[in-house]
């Protein structure tokens, strides 16, 4: 059995994929601290799952949903084999999608993880609404085919409701609820912190650590949510994302205005965490936010599209001069063939 097994379930836009980055490039520092990072926890969740679609729908459409329970029971026997070896001490498994698992789904795989370890604890960072909802916005833009100036009510976290399952299944003693403030954690580092809530600081240093998902400026908002609403992109496409992200300027804010409908639920959402947790979070300052297009598409940001339009047409040149090389050889030796 693993002596304790780490349920790390988010939220999101509190680095998770930073630290499952982080993890998965230390195998070795891992292993030889009696860590093991379960890889596979897409395939876990999705045996849990009564329609794994919900969970992960691309997986599901590319590969059937025979392999996909394929995959699940595989998944699962991994985890077993692995709670069997000598070798391991200590589990980590991480996934945001574990929040999207029903009541029941929470309380079958819970059953299983218990059966696995001596002690199951769920990792869960909460972060200031007024800090974390930016950052949603931006990814709902980035990602997900949304746009500007869609409610921001859906996106206010309900920790009462997302936390309930896990306390019904696993106990409010088997929470680890953490603050997401970087500047007061170890190091300034989520992924330090990270290390502190598997009681593993000393791996900190060791690590091979990975910064993701920085985000895009207030700017390269604008021209993804405008592609957005004309139909051209519907979520998230790696190559344009890379090319805004070369976009400098501020991140995006929100206004006083912004925040106004939304201050009832923040409050009621904070209360809750102090009083079942006695977590406070600091209410973070407001970025001055400006959404007049010609000032933020100062000569900066101006200057930064064009380096990036310029970096995917070069790109694109040394691309074709590669395709006219391997033309030009196919070429010849069909000549020669002839």
């Amino acid at each position: 059995m693993f002596e304790t097994l780490y349920c790390h379930i988010g939220s999101h836009k509190t680095a998770t994929t930073s630290i499952q980055r982080s993890l998965l490039a230390s195998p070795s520092v891992l292993s030889d601290a009696g860590y093991w990072f379960v890889a596979e926890r897409a395939h876990v969740l999705t045996h849990f799952a009564a329609n794994p679609a919900r969970i992960h729908p691309d997986m599901v459409r590319r590969r059937g949903r025979e392999e996909v329970d394929r995959l699940g029971l595989a998944a699962v026997a991994g985890m077993e084999a692995a709670a069997e070896s000598s070798a391991v001490q200590h589990a980590i498994f991480s996934t945001e999608e574990a929040l999207f698992l029903s009541a029941a789904e929470v309380a079958e795989m819970a059953v299983f993880f218990k059966r696995l370890s001596r002690r199951v604890v769920i990792i869960y960072y909460v972060r200031h609404p007024l800090s974390r909802l930016p950052s949603v916005l931006t990814e709902a833009v980035k990602s997900a085919g949304g746009r500007l100036g869609m409610g921001l009510e859906r996106m206010v976290e309900d920790y009462r409701s997302v936390l309930a399952p896990w306390i019904a299944s696993f106990g409010n003693e088997a929470l680890d609820v953490r603050s997401f403030v970087p500047d007061t954690m170890p190091e300034g580092s989520p992924v330090c912190d990270f290390c502190h809530a598997i009681e593993a600081p000393s791996l900190y240093p060791k690590l091979d650590v990975v910064r993701e998902n920085d985000g895009l400026s207030a700017a390269a908002v604008m021209i993804k949510s405008a592609l957005n609403g004309t139909g051209a992109v519907q979520g998230h496409d790696k190559a344009l994302v890379d090319l805004l992200a070369e976009i400098e300027g501020p991140k995006l804010g929100l206004s006083a205005a912004d925040i106004a409908p939304l201050r009832p639920r923040i409050e009621e959402n904070l209360a809750y965490l102090e009083a079942t947790f006695g977590i406070t979070l600091p209410e973070p300052e407001l970025r001055p936010v400006e959404m007049n297009r010609n000032i933020i598409f100062d000569d900066q940001a101006l200057a930064s599209i064009g380096k990036a339009l310029l970096g995917s047409v070069e790109e694109t040149r040394e691309l074709r001069k590669r395709f006219w090389a391997l033309k030009q050889a196919h070429k010849r030796l069909k000549d020669r063939s002839g």
